[in-house]
């Protein structure tokens, strides 16, 4: 694929619709020509919201996944607030993106549902290695549950590492239902180097630290 900005993404995406697939809620997935639009927040609110805006005005229906205790933002700061919600409010689902490594389940879902009230009861997982079927809990749906990780491709790291939709004949010829999971990092970002986009997100996270303390505007849970 080129180089990825909004006019190579709304390509990538409008492919699919001119092949007849439908953007779809979680809830209403079948089996052929349907996919799951997943943003998994790993490093920025502020290129979330970007898609965000940019999948409302094209009728993307998409879910976004959260962390809690991301490195590279602060769930807790107001303005990082004020931008999840909008996120939802502009249509789109919210979800936990689980970290098996830092707090339990029910409590990292219970500060996201603080923050973000009409955070739905959907979780994907963070770092856990290939075995993500096997996390299940009450009253909560897995996205890596069988029902929707048939067909799965990511753009983790900035590739299509295990292949591309595009280039999938189950996709193209069988119109396969899938799951589609696109980091709003890479696509708005306009420096490929990977050890610069984190020390710039790490640096402007500080700031937006320091900020938030000089206004006294941290939120309190």
């Amino acid at each position: 694929m080129r180089k990825k900005n909004k006019n190579t993404y709304l390509n990538f995406l409008n492919y699919f619709k001119k092949i007849d697939y439908k953007f779809v809620d979680f809830r209403k997935y079948k089996l052929k020509k349907n996919i799951i639009l997943r943003h998994d927040i790993d490093f920025s609110l502020k290129y979330a919201l970007k898609i965000a805006e940019i999948n409302t005005i094209n009728k993307l229906k998409s879910h976004f996944f959260v962390l809690v205790d991301s490195p590279f933002y602060n769930l807790l700061e107001e303005e990082n607030i004020k931008i999840l919600n909008k996120i939802n409010k502009l249509g789109h689902i919210i979800g936990l993106h689980y970290n098996p490594s830092s707090l339990d389940f029910k409590a990292q879902f219970e500060i996201l549902k603080k923050i973000c009230p009409r955070t739905q009861k959907i979780f994907s997982i963070h770092k856990f290695g290939t075995n993500k079927q096997i996390l299940k809990y009450r009253e909560f749906t897995n996205l890596y549950d069988k029902k929707f990780f048939g067909k799965y491709f990511a753009d983790s790291g900035g590739k299509f590492r295990f292949g591309s939709p595009i280039e999938d004949e189950e996709v193209i010829k069988e119109k396969k239902s899938f799951q589609l999971n696109l980091h709003p990092i890479w696509w708005f970002n306009k420096d490929l180097k990977h050890q610069k986009i984190f020390k710039n997100l790490i640096k402007e996270n500080k700031h937006n630290q320091l900020n938030s303390l000089s206004k006294y505007k941290l939120i309190k849970l």
